[in-house]
C-alpha cells in the first residue's frame, strides 16, 4: 500500500512539474512572440 501511495505521488508529482514547465515555456513563447511583434510594428521592419 506504501509503495503504490509512493508511485502515485511521484506520478502526480511529476505531471504537474511537467504541466508547469509546458505552461511557462508557452507564456515565455507568447511573450517573446509578442514582443517582436511589438517591436517588428515599433520599427517597421
Amino acid at each position: 500500500s506504501t509503495s503504490t501511495n509512493s508511485t502515485t505521488i511521484t506520478s502526480v508529482t511529476t505531471i504537474v512539474s511537467t504541466a508547469t514547465t509546458l505552461a511557462t515555456t508557452t507564456v515565455n513563447t507568447a511573450t517573446t512572440s509578442a514582443a517582436t511583434a511589438a517591436s517588428t510594428a515599433t520599427t517597421g521592419k
